[in-house]
């Protein structure tokens, strides 16, 4: 599975000196929480924070989830057909939630209770862009704030107005959408003493 760096900075007005140790701390762990309950595997996570900037550094993070096996034990064999072979209704229900059209596509397996139907599947995991957002969407409104701001018309809510967002997988631009904006390869440097934008 390909692996690449992930890039994310999320740019505000000036945050609280005191909390941005705390913002920084909090937003890692978040972070690899969420990656790990996705099961994205990846290598180091780092963060970083300035005045005007929150960020992270996640190494060798994978492209997408492994597939999973997925077993669903149905109605007892008994239990499933009528008298004429056909499905009960037991069977039909589970076939629906199973999205199985014909009862030929389930297996069968001998338990100490008798022999079970049993529906068998490899799901393809997820790929990072369709999962990415709502895992740092989560990861920023989890962050330990005490007073949260509102700005423009808008009822997005942060600890401070955000000003830009850069979400970068290796060289590419993660086309996701955070507190308002727009993720994009453009980072902004110091107010007043640089003129550029990286």
């Amino acid at each position: 599975m390909p692996t690449n760096t992930l890039l994310l900075e999320v740019g505000t007005e000036e945050l609280p000196p005191k909390s941005l140790n705390n913002l920084r701390e909090a937003l890692q762990q978040n972070i690899e929480a969420g990656l790990n309950q996705a099961e994205l595997s990846h290598g180091q996570v780092e963060s970083f924070a300035t005045p005007r900037r929150l960020g992270i550094l996640v190494h060798d993070l994978a492209d997408r989830q492994p597939d999973q096996n997925v077993e669903k034990r149905g109605p007892a064999v008994k239990s499933a057909f009528d008298d004429d072979g056909e499905p009960t209704k037991a069977l039909a229900g589970f076939m629906r939630g199973c999205d199985v059209a014909d009862p030929s596509q389930l297996d069968t397996i001998t338990t100490n209770k008798g022999d079970y139907l049993v529906y068998r599947a490899t799901k393809s995991g997820l790929d990072l862009p369709s999962l990415l957002e709502g895992l740092l969407g989560s990861a920023l409104t989890a962050l330990p704030v005490d007073r949260r701001m509102r700005w423009g018309k808008s009822r997005l809510e942060f600890v401070r107005p955000v000003q830009w967002l850069v979400c970068l997988y290796g060289s590419s631009v993660i086309p996701i959408q955070l507190l308002g904006k727009e993720a994009s390869n453009t980072s902004s440097g110091h107010r007043f003493m640089s003129g550029w934008s990286v």
